[in-house]
């Protein structure tokens, strides 16, 4: 099935030939903040645990400076960044570890940081904060979850 995932996700919006495969990673989990906005009433705001079950994303290079963040959520639906709309841009990048910057026209910005942590493993981050007209429940959250590979060196 995970193999089916990552042919199905390489073949959206994505020419296999011009593209580089650069992370695969999953399992999300952390912490979100609702504030008391629209939907959200004054007593169910607040912090609650966040994950996404089942979930995979990948990261592509399609060119120089650019990129296309792709996932399957736990409902097996396939997003692209750039479907969406989103700009992607490269934040930062060291040896091992690189953050990307992703700007939806929908006024929601994520913070992928992709990183080896000091005991080798490969792990992300997702920095999200989900505001504005068009989304009906605002949510700040910070997730981790952890890779099968992070080629650093074909960023």
């Amino acid at each position: 099935m995970k193999i089916l995932a990552i042919l199905v996700l390489l073949s959206v919006g994505v020419s296999a030939a011009h593209a580089a495969d650069i992370a695969s990673c999953s399992g999300l989990h952390g912490k979100a903040y609702f504030p008391a906005t629209g939907m959200v009433s004054p007593s169910s705001s607040g912090w609650e645990n966040d994950k996404i079950s089942g979930g995979l994303t990948k990261l592509v290079k399609l060119g120089a400076n650019e990129y296309n963040i792709m996932w399957i959520d736990s409902r097996h639906q396939i997003f692209s960044t750039r479907d969406a709309g989103a700009s992607v841009v490269l934040l930062s990048r060291a040896k091992h570890e690189f953050s990307l910057l992703v700007v939806y026209p929908t006024s929601n910005v994520d913070v992928y940081t992709f990183y080896k942590d000091n005991s080798g493993k490969l792990v992300y981050m997702l920095t999200t904060a989900k505001t504005g007209n068009k989304t009906p429940i605002d949510k700040a959250s910070i997730m981790i979850g952890h890779c099968e590979y992070i080629h650093f060196n074909q960023l």
